[in-house]
């Protein structure tokens, strides 16, 4: 009804299920993955719309994922340049170790491991993440393969999340469930 789908597509096979691999879902930890006891009463601050908030600043990204094809695509220069993108890459260097590092990879034993430790291990990351590990980790890669759309965002969804966020509210506030 309000065109957020518009020049969007839904994707399958192959390409879908790479991306697929580039998702990460919420994670909980306390500062070094330490256990902590507490015997005091702690205030819980927990965000709301977390999910529709990351939606309306995001957008959808239109048109196809295509698939990069060797240099100069392989390369961060051309992949910055895109609307988006979901890549595999090889860390080389991890310039800032962070006491919550924003990188991971899975074990073995398919548990997914939040790490400092990176050098040589492999990871599926999209845009923003990729961003955040370069601006915050200061970390060197190389891009083995992936895919990057170029066809720009649709944004009605900001217009879509706000009015109903507003409209939450303003029930909530009328103690309405």
């Amino acid at each position: 009804k309000n065109d957020c789908y518009e020049d969007v597509y839904e994707i399958g096979g192959t390409p879908q299920r790479f991306i697929q691999k580039s998702v990460v879902g919420g994670r909980c930890m306390t500062n070094s993955n330490l256990m902590i006891l507490c015997y005091e009463l702690l205030n819980d601050f927990d965000a709301v719309s977390l999910y529709p908030s990351a939606m309306s600043m995001m957008g959808f990204l239109k048109g196809l994922p295509k698939k990069l094809l060797g240099d100069p695509q392989l390369k961060y220069d051309f992949l910055k340049k895109q609307d988006g993108y979901f890549v595999e890459i090889v860390i080389t260097k991890v310039g800032v170790k962070r006491e919550f590092p924003l990188l991971s990879f899975i074990d073995e034993n398919g548990v997914r491991n939040w790490s400092n430790d990176m050098i040589g291990k492999t990871m599926y990351i999209n845009k923003i993440s990729l961003e955040d590990a370069i601006e915050f980790q200061n970390i060197e890669f190389k891009v083995v393969r992936g895919y990057y759309y170029n066809d720009g965002k649709n944004e009605s969804i900001k217009s879509v999340i706000k009015t109903l966020f507003n409209e939450r509210k303003k029930w909530k506030l009328q103690d309405n469930p």
